[in-house]
């Protein structure tokens, strides 16, 4: 494993308001537009004017730009006999990504180069100097390759293969492509600087969640599941994938600090303390015990609040004595001392609100359309650990080898294991039923059937 810091290189979040501005945060990195100078601050569509967070381009065509971009539509080759702007319309409505409940932007569906740059993360946060999620999410990829994968590509340019492999397949949304090229211009590939930091991340933790996103991008972006997966199912899978390890990736982080200083105080070595194998992340309590006791909320919120405070001290520490391995004082009783400290504060600095935030709207369903949520609030601060069925035909599928392929429960544990979650199979199994995917009987435990959520197939 290569050399890996003590304190990761993961920049602090910030909450995101919808899954697909993650998408075109990968998009703004690989792709540019050629012609025309942009400014940041793209969003698809405000549905709130009165909020002080809209301000900059809105791409959504109207007035003039919608009767160009329906002649656009003419001309890359979809004709129609209606009048006015009816087809324009549907096909503008017809992108329009999730609006989650009290949004006040909405984002495009990123199904192709030029849907992914209608919005930009400055756009759809209303902030200045947002965080670079791109960077975050290279990162956690580089750490969940493959300790053989020594180079390869980045998660955007395998998300820009899979989006031009839609366009090269799918003859409307080409056609769709085209009309916001006549619109916005031609978009190209950025020139790509090497990242020696995120290089010297890969390998390091293939068995986390950062190796789930890892494994799961890799296949999602391949050409059999772009050609499998309709392109709005695909978007869904992908967001639902960001979503997924970018909340349980942050989750792991806290917990790998919390286990480095129990650990030491056990006489452990560093060494040892940093082999934290395969911790349970989020409980996932018998669906049969009282929605009370089945909160996940109070047990998120300490994970993230404890491991963030013993983030802050090493990093303090990590500079003053120059050493990011930790080796040279992790032991230190001074820096124990300071650690055990933080655990007990009752302190909740505002990037800690920020790191919790992200992960809970993650993983939260937004709205009721939202069925790719894996947590649902029950009134104020009860929220409970209950998938949405299109969030378990997704795990389902992308544990299977191949679209198509079927599977069974034991494997699907295996994934949710590395996720950091660890439910009872009995549960496991009802759920999968539910979603009409399993097949014999409930009896077999691991060995479970599973069909593919596209059908049949071997």
């Amino acid at each position: 494993m290569n050399a890996v810091p003590l304190v990761l290189p993961l920049n602090r979040p910030q909450y995101v308001p919808s899954a697909e501005t993650l998408i075109s945060a990968l998009a703004w990195e690989v792709l540019e537009y050629a012609d025309v100078r942009t400014s940041a601050g793209r969003k698809y569509q405000v549905v709130d004017r009165t909020s002080t967070k809209t301000k900059g381009e809105e791409t959504r065509p109207t007035g003039d730009a919608l009767v160009k971009f329906g002649d656009a539509l003419t001309e890359a080759g979809i004709s129609h006999e209606l009048e006015g702007n009816v087809v324009p319309k549907a096909f503008l409505n017809s992108i329009a990504g999730v609006r989650p409940t009290r949004a006040k932007v909405q984002a495009a569906s990123p199904m192709t180069p030029a849907l992914a740059l209608l919005q930009d993360t400055t756009g759809m946060t209303g902030l200045a100097n947002p965080v670079n999620y791109a960077a975050i999410l290279e990162a956690m990829f580089a750490m969940g390759s493959p300790s053989s994968e020594s180079d390869g590509p980045t998660m955007a340019s395998r998300w820009l293969s899979a989006a031009s492999r839609r366009v090269d397949t799918d003859s409307v949304l080409a056609r769709v492509d085209a009309a916001f090229v006549e619109l916005y211009g031609e978009y190209r590939e950025r020139p790509q600087v090497a990242r020696a930091e995120v290089d010297s991340l890969r390998g390091a933790y293939p068995n986390s969640p950062f190796g789930w996103l890892h494994d799961s991008w890799v296949k999602l972006t391949s050409n059999e599941w772009v050609d499998a997966l309709p392109p709005r199912v695909w978007i869904d899978w992908a967001t639902t994938t960001l979503r997924m390890g970018l909340a349980f990736g942050f989750l792991w982080e806290a917990e790998r600090y919390r286990s480095v200083l129990q650990g030491i105080l056990s006489s452990r070595t560093l060494a040892d303390a940093l082999d934290m194998g395969q911790p349970e992340l989020l409980p996932w309590p018998a669906a049969y015990l009282p929605p009370s006791s089945r909160s996940v909320r109070p047990a998120m919120r300490r994970r993230i609040d404890e491991g963030g405070r013993l983030r802050n001290v090493m990093a303090r520490w990590a500079v003053v004595e120059g050493d990011p391995s930790g080796r040279g004082w992790a032991s230190n009783p001074a820096f124990l001392n300071e650690a055990k400290a933080a655990l007990s504060e009752s302190s909740r600095p505002s990037a800690l609100k920020n790191v919790y935030e992200t992960v809970f709207y993650a993983l939260v369903r937004r709205d009721q359309s939202d069925h790719y949520g894996l947590l649902v609030p029950r009134g104020t601060n009860v929220t409970l650990l209950d998938p949405g069925t299109e969030w378990v035909a997704m795990v389902a599928g992308l544990a299977a080898p191949a679209p198509g392929a079927s599977n069974h429960v034991g494997r699907i544990v295996e994934e949710l294991a590395r996720l950091g979650l660890r439910p009872p199979v009995s549960e496991l199994v009802r759920l999968l039923e539910s979603a009409g995917l399993a097949r014999g009987s409930a009896d077999a435990d691991h060995g479970v059937r599973v069909a593919s959520p596209f059908g049949e197939g071997e």
